[in-house]
């Protein structure tokens, strides 16, 4: 998924408004992977912030880290919790091979 690139520097962020600002676009970017995801909660999500070497701010979507605790589930309660968090089959897939390993 591509970046969505703002004007805010490390400078600007330092500033209340620059802070209201970034949590404001992350909220944004969260609400955006719900909705392609089809969510009625923040299920699953992971954004990136990156500030680049002239201080370009870039946020975008990221593939969230399963928790460590995932594990200790048996495989219905994985496949289960992944189907609310409307995972891809192939994410669902790649998961639990992961998980088993």
């Amino acid at each position: 998924m591509p970046f969505m690139e703002k004007e805010l520097n490390w400078e600007n962020l330092q500033e209340e408004q620059g802070k209201f600002a970034l949590g404001y676009i992350l909220v944004k970017e969260i609400q955006n992977q719900m909705l392609l995801k089809s969510l009625s909660e923040p299920l699953h999500l992971a954004v990136v912030v990156n500030i680049d070497l002239n201080g370009k701010l870039e946020i975008g979507a990221c593939s969230p880290r399963l928790p460590i605790e995932f594990d200790t589930l048996t495989d219905d309660e994985k496949i289960t919790r992944l189907l609310r968090a409307n995972v891809s089959e192939n994410d669902i897939i790649e998961a639990l091979s992961k998980s088993t390993l």
